[in-house]
């Protein structure tokens, strides 16, 4: 009697993805693909394409490159080495714990692509894979954009493997004790005795800062469960740290165009705290599993920038789990319940 074959398994963890360098043919190659996808800007094409060709693509990829430059490392993008790193040491996890689960990484936008990704598992006879978009609060402009792509790269097969997917994590409980963890981290490190907690850190000049990306509002009126699972993810993790109302506060970033945006908008917030006498922040954004554009320039620095010229005296951007072992628990947890 012939002994069972064992079905070989794979995971593609899935990110948004950047350019693949700082040079200006990069960043407008990543520009375009992103941009021309209709789960980020739904708009007519016939209205949208000119737009984007004569006006934003020849210009804004210039302007760009100073923002990337400002974050790389070692010349590489940190959503490229982070996302890497977190296949590799879940792999490696795995693997310790007896089980041989191939991991890879993989990008929305750029590269590599969700399609190198599926490429590489089935040329290693990978017959069933979970795919697991690092975004925990589902969102039609981020996670169903990555489903779109996965689509459009099975379509492109005639062998197709079994598929499974993974569409939030906004309340997995190794998620917000890993949020949760290193929130605790920087209370402690802000100060000077290591047995303060978060709690009685977030005294009343202090808050804790929730950001999350933005969406518009008419997504959100056409179904999109997004606001409402950050919230859930803000109220999971201050319970886990025992926090009041008054020591949290949830804001959004950042809004683009004339539209209505989901708010409050975190430059407006940041800017009325200290007249209301909250001069230090612990930010962090739970929404991003990886440091990125959006959380090392545009929280860090640009709005990092804005609390202290309004009168803040101290500004603690929290980081994302990036490879954290944290994180590698959470990816470990998510992939032996789904697989």
């Amino acid at each position: 009697m012939n002994a069972q074959m064992t079905v070989k398994q794979g995971v593609l963890l899935v990110n948004l993805g950047m350019p693949d360098d700082t040079s200006v043919r990069a960043i407008r190659r990543y520009l375009t693909d992103f941009l021309i996808d209709r789960r980020v800007v739904n708009i007519s094409p016939a209205l949208w394409l000119p737009i984007l060709y004569s006006f934003i693509l020849p210009f804004r990829p210039k302007r760009l490159v100073a923002n990337y430059a400002a974050i790389e490392i070692d010349g590489k993008m940190p959503v490229h080495i982070y996302n890497k790193a977190l296949a590799q040491n879940t792999e490696a996890n795995l693997q310790q714990a007896g089980h041989s689960i191939r991991v890879v990484s993989a990008m929305t936008y750029g590269n590599p692509s969700i399609q190198a990704g599926l490429e590489t598992l089935q040329s290693e006879q990978i017959e069933e894979v979970l795919i697991i978009p690092l975004f925990p609060q589902y969102c039609a402009v981020n996670t169903a954009a990555s489903f779109d792509k996965l689509a459009a790269a099975l379509a492109k097969k005639k062998n197709l493997p079994k598929i499974k997917i993974i569409n939030q994590y906004f309340a997995e409980p190794d998620y917000i004790a890993a949020l949760a963890t290193s929130i605790e981290n920087a209370a402690t490190g802000a100060q000077t005795h290591a047995s303060v907690n978060c709690s009685e850190y977030l005294t009343d000049d202090t808050k804790l800062l929730f950001c999350f990306n933005g969406i518009r509002k008419r997504q959100v009126d056409g179904g999109d469960p997004y606001p409402r699972q950050c919230v859930q993810t803000a109220e999971a993790i201050a319970a886990k740290l025992k926090l009041s109302p008054y020591q949290w506060l949830l804001t959004y970033q950042p809004r683009i165009g004339a539209e209505e945006w989901l708010q409050p908008f975190t430059s407006d917030t940041l800017k009325n705290l200290p007249a209301q006498g909250v001069k230090k922040l612990l930010v962090i954004c739970p929404g991003f599993a990886a440091d990125c554009l959006e959380t090392l320039e545009e929280i860090d620095i640009e709005n990092k920038a804005v609390f202290m010229q309004a009168g803040g005296v101290s500004y603690n951007y929290i980081p994302c789990l990036n490879d954290q072992q944290s994180h590698v628990k959470l990816m470990k947890t998510l992939i032996m319940a789904n697989l």
